[in-house]
């Protein structure tokens, strides 16, 4: 005896079936979506129960935005949440969701099925896939309710950090035993760290901007986990202030003489002093020979 109606709502789209009084289904219930995209179905004799252990007599199927995908992956196509949650059947149904090929991202590895579970995370289904031109489909096999959807597996975005900016000018003294002028700025050397915290071994392209404008780049290819100094020598700078920026890190340096005006006038000074001294002496010297 089949007295009860089993319905699916699949977003709109109305399949019905018959059912026992104690959940179990008459016939096979396939169930499309209104594009017939997409595909669920429940086998002859299977038992659907809610979590109480009561015959489950609708099912609806409604498309969701939320949650998102977990990492390195993206969404393909629409999300389905089935409800109620809880509900448990004695024989696996199946859940077939297409997509277009052309939608999937250039870059991506691979197309999955995964469902968010009850603890809030995202597990993958074993699945079967086909192809026919641009329509893929993918179909998971599973024995309780929740969100199912379609996902692209991406590779990693490359990650790193480039901290500790230090800009250390050149210092050259002229006539240094007599602290005459001092030269400062004319090089700098230009050093960051950079550390790969992503998961797998990369390159990173460090550029060095000085005033605005691109001066130079290293690359330095990383393992995860790894640090290395990267540094850059700035040489024939003209004269005055410069700013540099790395990575979004900023610092400074000055090209500048500084002359020691204090000692050129001393030194001037004691030179006139003697010129004099050696005038009047000279002077004092001939008046007296002559006398």
């Amino acid at each position: 005896m089949c007295p009860e109606t089993f319905t699916v709502n699949f977003n709109g789209k109305i399949t019905e079936t018959t059912m026992t009084y104690d959940g179990r289904l008459c016939g096979n219930c396939y169930a499309p979506s209104p594009d017939e995209e997409h595909l669920f179905e429940i086998d002859f004799f299977t038992r659907v129960l809610d979590s109480e252990g009561n015959p489950v007599t609708l099912i609806d199927i409604t498309e969701v935005h939320s949650p998102d995908p977990p990492p390195y992956t993206v969404h393909v196509g629409d999300m389905y949440d089935f409800a109620p949650s809880g509900v448990t059947f004695d024989k696996e149904v199946r859940l077939t969701l297409g997509y277009n090929v052309d939608q999937l991202p250039a870059n991506a590895l691979r197309v999955l099925m995964a469902y968010y579970g009850s603890e809030e995370v995202w597990t993958e289904l074993e699945t079967e896939s086909t192809q026919v031109a641009d329509i893929g489909t993918l179909t998971g096999f599973f024995n309780h309710l929740t969100i199912f959807a379609t996902l692209a597996e991406v590779p990693e975005v490359p990650r790193f950090e480039v901290n500790n900016l230090s800009v250390a000018p050149s210092r050259r003294e002229i006539w240094p035993f007599l602290n005459f002028a001092v030269v400062t700025g004319e090089e700098a050397v230009v050093s960051v760290d950079v550390s790969n915290v992503g998961n797998y071994e990369a390159s990173h392209t460090v550029i060095l901007q000085v005033n605005g404008e691109t001066k130079a780049n290293h690359d330095v290819g990383l393992t995860p986990g790894q640090s290395s100094e990267v540094a850059f020598v700035l040489s024939d700078n003209e004269p005055g202030r410069h700013v540099v920026v790395v990575e979004g890190l900023t610092g400074e340096f000055t090209h500048s003489l500084w002359i020691n005006w204090a000692l050129i006038i001393g030194l001037g000074a004691a030179l006139l002093i003697i010129i004099v001294l050696a005038f009047f002496g000279v002077r004092w010297y001939l008046r007296r020979a002559v006398a």
